[in-house]
């Protein structure tokens, strides 16, 4: 049973790595009687080993992002009327 699914929770945080796979998870979500109530992009800092590590190309490549979904449950109430 994945996340969405549950009737309990009233509210979910959830952490992705790619932009597809978010948007995925929301149109589920969605469909199940959530919505989205907080959007987040974590850049993660290059750190010192990767400077020594990799030289230059460390300050032109930089590491992917993460997001961070914050979900809340639409009441059912509000949803019916």
């Amino acid at each position: 049973m994945a996340w969405y699914e549950s009737t309990k929770q009233k509210s979910a945080v959830r952490e992705y790595r790619s932009r597809t796979a978010m948007q995925r998870d929301i149109e589920k979500a969605t469909a199940y009687g959530w919505q989205v109530a907080a959007v987040s992009e974590v850049r993660q800092r290059v750190g010192c080993l990767r400077i020594v590590m990799t030289g230059f190309l460390a300050l032109i490549w930089k590491p992917p992002s993460h997001f961070l979904v914050t979900y809340s449950r639409v009441a059912e109430n509000a949803a019916a009327g």
